[in-house]
């Protein structure tokens, strides 16, 4: 009887253990998951980052080509703004 009872406790305690470590195995899961999902964030962070830099500078050009538009169409209303002025003195001369 006696024996039986030290056997069932030891069953118990192996049942204990067992479990035990089956609680660290889900915590450790649970951990490496989290990492995962940072490490998948910040790729995520690096991309979008990337993407900003890359859009950064294509606005950039598109504002130089802009600036640049301007200022050629300013010189040819310019040019076009002599040429009738010449025009008109030609015509009151």
């Amino acid at each position: 009887m006696m024996e039986s009872k030290f056997f069932y406790l030891q069953l118990m305690e192996t049942h204990l253990k067992k479990w035990r470590l089956e609680i660290e195995k889900l915590r450790l899961e649970a951990t490496l998951a989290q990492a995962k999902a940072h490490a998948d964030f910040y790729e995520l962070m690096e991309a979008a980052d990337h993407s900003l830099m890359v859009a950064d500078r294509e606005l950039q050009a598109l504002s130089r080509l802009n600036h640049e538009t301007a200022e050629a169409r300013r010189e040819s209303a310019e040019r076009a703004l002599k040429q009738v002025e010449e025009a008109i003195k030609k015509a009151r001369a």
